[in-house]
C-alpha cells in the first residue's frame, strides 16, 4: 500500500489498521477495492481506510466510492464491508457519511435507495442501514432506516416491523421489533407485545424472539398484567412501570415489563429470582389501559425529533 498517513501495528509489528492519502486497489472475492483515500467530502468520515486481523486478511474497509456487492440474497450498494476472520463476509453498510452540524440524518437518509433483497421469508424491497451475514453467506439480520417499517411474514402471521429483523442461519425467523402492538399467544396466554424504549441501534436483538420451532421465546409489553398463583396458593404479580424521563423533569415514561421462555418456565425481567414453572402455576393476564399516543419513543437524534 502507499500513502499511508496514520498506522497502527499488532503486538508482531504486522499492520492492524491505516488511513491512506493516496489511491490503493486492494485485491478482494468481491473485486479490486479502493479504500478511502481523500476526506475533503463533505460526508466523509474521518477513520481508518483499512483494517486487518492479525492474520492478514482484512477487517473493514471504507470504500472511497459506493460500489455494487453481489451476494446470494442480491446486489446490494456498499461504502463499508466488514469481514470475518477467514475472510467472507459480515456486514455491508450501503451508506457511511458522517453526521454533523452541516450532513443531518436527513440528509443521510435522503441518499438511501430501495434495495432488493431475497430472503427465506420471501423478496423484500428495504431501504437498508446494514446487512449482516453469517459466515455461509445466510442472511443474519438486517437493519432498517428509523422511518422504515415493513410487513414481514412471521411465525405469527404478518407483523409490522421496525428497526430490524434478524434470523437462524437456516433461515427462519430468530426476532423482529414491532412497529405497533400486536397480540401474541404465548405459553402463559395472549400478551401484547410492544417495546417503547428499543434503542433501534440495529437489528440483531430484537424484542419479539422466537425459536426455530415457531414458538415464542421473549417479548415486551407495556400494556398486560400477569398475576402468578403458585402450588402454595402464593400470589406475585409483574406489570410495566415508570420512570423519569429522560426529556422533561415533568413526566415519566413507561418501562416496558420484560417477559422470556424457556421450555418449562417464564422469566420476568431476565431476573433468575423471578422464574415460575409453566407446570406449577397460575396466570392471569389483564389488560391495562395504555394511551399509545402519549408514548415517548426512544430518542431518535435532533433531525428526526419524536420527543
Amino acid at each position: 500500500m502507499k500513502g499511508i498517513s496514520d498506522i497502527e501495528f499488532f503486538d508482531d509489528e504486522s499492520i492492524k489498521c491505516c488511513t491512506l492519502n493516496k489511491k490503493n486497489e486492494i485485491d478482494t472475492s468481491y473485486g479490486k477495492l479502493v479504500p478511502q483515500y481523500d476526506e475533503s467530502a463533505e460526508r466523509h468520515k474521518f477513520i481508518n481506510s483499512i483494517s486487518f486481523y492479525n492474520n492478514g486478511n482484512i477487517k473493514s474497509i471504507a470504500l472511497q466510492n459506493q460500489i455494487s456487492i453481489k451476494t446470494l440474497s442480491g446486489v446490494f450498494k456498499a461504502e463499508y464491508l466488514t469481514f470475518y476472520e477467514d475472510g467472507s463476509l459480515k456486514k455491508i453498510f450501503p451508506l457511511n457519511g458522517k453526521l454533523s452540524g452541516y450532513w443531518t440524518e436527513e440528509n443521510e437518509y435522503s441518499l438511501a435507495e430501495n434495495m432488493d433483497i431475497q430472503l427465506s421469508i420471501g423478496k423484500y424491497t428495504f431501504k437498508l442501514i446494514n446487512i449482516n451475514f453469517y459466515p455461509s453467506n445466510a442472511v443474519k439480520s438486517i437493519t432498517l432506516w428509523p422511518k422504515e417499517s415493513v410487513l414481514i411474514e412471521t411465525p405469527l402471521g404478518k407483523i409490522n416491523t421496525r428497526i430490524g429483523v434478524s434470523f437462524y442461519e437456516n433461515g427462519k425467523i430468530a426476532s423482529i421489533e414491532p412497529s405497533d402492538p400486536v397480540t401474541v399467544e404465548t405459553k402463559i396466554g395472549k400478551l401484547k407485545a410492544y417495546d417503547s424504549i428499543a434503542l433501534g441501534i440495529h437489528g440483531e436483538n430484537n424484542s419479539l424472539k422466537f425459536s426455530e420451532n415457531r414458538q415464542v421465546l421473549a417479548l415486551t409489553t407495556i400494556s398486560n398484567r400477569i398475576e402468578i398463583e403458585d402450588k402454595y396458593g402464593n400470589n406475585k404479580s409483574y406489570e410495566p412501570s415508570y420512570r423519569q424521563s429522560m426529556c422533561s423533569d415533568n413526566e415519566k415514561e413507561i418501562v416496558p415489563l420484560k417477559i422470556e421462555f424457556t421450555n418449562y418456565s417464564v422469566i420476568f425481567n431476565s431476573n433468575s429470582d423471578d422464574e415460575f414453572n409453566l407446570d406449577e402455576c397460575k396466570f392471569n393476564i389483564t389488560q391495562l389501559e395504555v394511551d399509545y399516543s402519549k408514548i415517548r419513543i426512544g430518542c431518535t437524534g435532533c433531525s428526526g425529533c419524536s420527543h
